[in-house]
């Protein structure tokens, strides 16, 4: 068996299988970040519909998507996540422990009203590629790809800078534009739970490519 290297909070692995209907499979297993041993029971369910599963005695979960971008995970006693689903491969989630952050108690409520930025992600992402300053030993070496990041919606919408975690790099000099970016991000809206501001972790990925590329 092979074992498993983190990077920093949560690495993407295994494998998603495309079947009918327009449809995918996506197979993903859950961990505690820090012992790293699987979560069972853990609540997966697929952002804005009723659709749900649960992590098996290993870890491991399974669930069909179609044009959903992202999931909601829950465990008792860890903080609740919403993770983009990749469009490679499967993916591994560690998550952490909640210590100082409120309990949320249903996975059905926070996401009605996640976290979100002002005008939707495709505002986002403009907000990224028109700020975004291509590192020039990236381009001279000709590396392209994404950066995996993970923040924190603070319940005011801020984005604590503790909280920015590059858990999938790419080259140093793209990490740290990547983790520019974020800090410098306008004010989120904050996830929401019967009508009161909640704090809500983020895993988004970055892309550098080079036009033409």
């Amino acid at each position: 068996m092979h074992t498993i290297k983190f990077a920093l909070t949560l690495a993407f692995i295994g494998a998603i299988n495309s079947v009918n209907f327009g449809q995918r499979q996506v197979t993903g297993r859950v961990i505690d970040l820090e012992t790293k041993k699987p979560i069972k029971d853990a609540k997966i369910a697929i952002e804005g519909t009723s659709i749900e599963t649960s992590t098996n005695i290993l870890g491991f979960f399974q669930v069909s998507i179609d044009s959903a971008k992202s999931l909601i995970i829950e465990s008792p006693d860890y903080e609740l996540s919403r993770v983009q689903i990749p469009e490679g491969n499967g993916f591994l989630v560690g998550l952490s422990r909640n210590k100082k952050l409120p309990r949320i108690d249903s996975i059905s409520s926070i996401r009605e009203e996640p976290a979100s930025f002002p005008g939707g992600m495709q505002k986002f992402y403009k907000y990224i590629y028109d700020n975004l300053k291509f590192p020039k030993d990236a381009k001279s070496k000709g590396i392209s790809g994404r950066v995996m990041i993970e923040f924190a919606v603070d319940v005011d919408g801020s984005i604590p800078p503790e909280s920015i975690k590059i858990i999938n790099s790419l080259l140093k000099s793209c990490d740290d534009e990547t983790i520019r970016l974020i800090t410098n991000s306008p004010k989120w809206n904050p996830g929401m739970r019967k009508d009161q501001p909640v704090r809500q972790r983020m895993i988004l990925p970055i892309v550098f490519k080079w036009p033409g590329w």
